[in-house]
């Protein structure tokens, strides 16, 4: 199924934006949007992930691993600091969290619905959180820009909980991530800062890399995950997918440091990451909305 023309556009117009702008970021606004467009918001407590109404959830769960999985390389760059050791950067691996993710999203997993279901996986939440924290104990920032790719992985499978719930027609566009706090951005905040080692206002951070990362985004990752998932709520194909390398994602050190009483400070659970705002949004026109104004660009460039 071809492309829909509200996200063909957006995608032109986020192009454009990316091109000009000063710090070759793709501002927030813009992923938002564009990510409503992959599909209508889908509530995950109606446990149906097999039909047409999960479809724009399940785009969006796959936009978010193959966001994080770019990176997953960048993760053997990081190095343990602070009272860090070699166990926790690859208990903290993100490896676990995508393939986590990834078995959420296909039914392996099942959704849970009542809070207290919830307790296993955040359990796991809060143990990749704790030793990311300890892997970024040091006071050389540039040696922490590789570990973004841990929290990267982290935030998309935290995006499995629950559906992208934003009012479109409020969506500012040009809005940054400068406004949120660190531990409030997205996956894919994380993701660009991990490929350019830096965020947009970090002085040494690789503009030129940034770039690439979010051409790649807008060209290849946004269309895949348009086109892994049928209008029907099936996957079309499993291109998008990790290889299955673990049973237990991780899980071993896990349960091994439960059983063994570690305390953990400093933990975040997905429960925390909730977002207020109505699920009976109406569709947005981006199409119509922007098509004046990126003819008007174009026009201006020629």
């Amino acid at each position: 199924m071809d492309i829909s023309p509200e996200l063909q556009v957006l995608l032109e117009k986020a192009h454009i934006t990316l091109r000009s702008h000063p710090e070759t970021d793709l501002p927030l606004g813009y992923r938002q949007a564009i990510q409503c467009a992959l599909g209508p918001y889908y509530d995950v407590q109606q446990n149906r992930l097999q039909s047409a109404a999960a479809v724009g959830y399940k785009r969006r769960g796959v936009l978010a691993i193959l966001t994080a999985r770019y990176v997953l390389p960048i993760w053997q760059l990081v190095i343990p600091s602070g009272s860090a050791t070699q166990k926790e950067v690859e208990a903290a691996a993100p490896i676990h969290s995508l393939l986590k993710a990834q078995r959420i999203l296909t039914g392996q997993i099942p959704i849970p619905v009542e809070p207290n279901e919830w307790h296993a996986l955040n359990q796991f939440y809060s143990y990749i959180w704790q030793n990311l924290l300890l892997i970024m104990e040091t006071e050389d920032v540039d040696q922490t820009w590789p570990t973004f790719a841990g929290w990267a992985a982290l935030m998309a499978f935290g995006e499995m909980k629950q559906d992208l719930q934003v009012h479109p027609p409020e969506i500012d566009l040009m809005q940054t991530d400068e406004e949120f706090a660190m531990d409030e951005r997205d996956y894919a905040c994380y993701a660009a800062a991990a490929y350019a080692d830096g965020t947009p206002d970090w002085p040494s951070a690789d503009q030129a890399r940034r770039r690439q990362f979010w051409n790649w985004w807008l060209t290849e990752a946004v269309p895949m995950a348009w086109h892994a998932v049928k209008a029907d709520g099936s996957f079309q194909n499993t291109a998008w997918q990790l290889p299955v390398q673990s049973d237990t994602d991780g899980q071993d050190s896990f349960l091994h440091e439960q059983a063994t009483g570690h305390q953990q400070t400093n933990s975040r659970t997905l429960m925390e990451l909730t977002v207020t705002a109505s699920s009976d949004f109406p569709s947005v026109n981006w199409a119509s909305l922007l098509k004046d104004e990126i003819a008007g660009t174009e026009h201006e460039s020629a």
